[in-house]
């Protein structure tokens, strides 16, 4: 049941102390959730990306899809992957090929496995211990 459930590709609004949030469910089990009255697309490879209003989306030549917010910028990764981030975003690229983008002014750091991520204005980084790294902004 639960894999009919996620092969099935659907939206679900989910109210959350901040507003309203749209979520979408890929059809490989993944799941991507965007501000109020966001727009999702689907990849080919089974993966959904949401945006915000008025979001601008872009396929990777790996069957990937990434969202960003309003005039967003996209970039395209060596390994057929894609990434939007916010207006006036700052993009970087990893060794193995991924490619991150985050909002102005973002931070951006680099993963021992060769990934990037990229963050807002003023976001932390966090290290994994497979090598990888993830950049956010920290909550108040």
């Amino acid at each position: 049941m639960k894999k009919i459930i996620f092969t099935l590709l659907m939206l679900v609004s989910l109210n959350v102390i901040s507003g309203s949030t749209q979520c979408a469910y890929g059809n490989n089990g993944s799941v991507s959730c965007g501000g109020e009255s966001s727009q999702c697309a689907y990849g080919n490879n089974g993966t959904v990306s949401c945006g915000g209003k008025s979001s601008q989306c872009a396929y990777g030549n790996n069957g990937s899809v990434s969202c960003g917010g309003l005039s967003s910028q996209c970039a395209y990764g060596n390994n057929g992957s894609v990434s939007c981030g916010g207006k006036s975003s700052q993009c970087a690229y990893g060794n193995n090929g991924t490619v991150s983008c985050g909002g102005k002014s973002s931070q951006c750091a680099y993963g021992n496995n060769g990934s990037v991520s990229c963050g807002g204005k003023s976001s932390q980084c966090a290290y994994g211990n497979n090598g990888s790294v993830s950049c956010g902004k920290l909550h108040n």
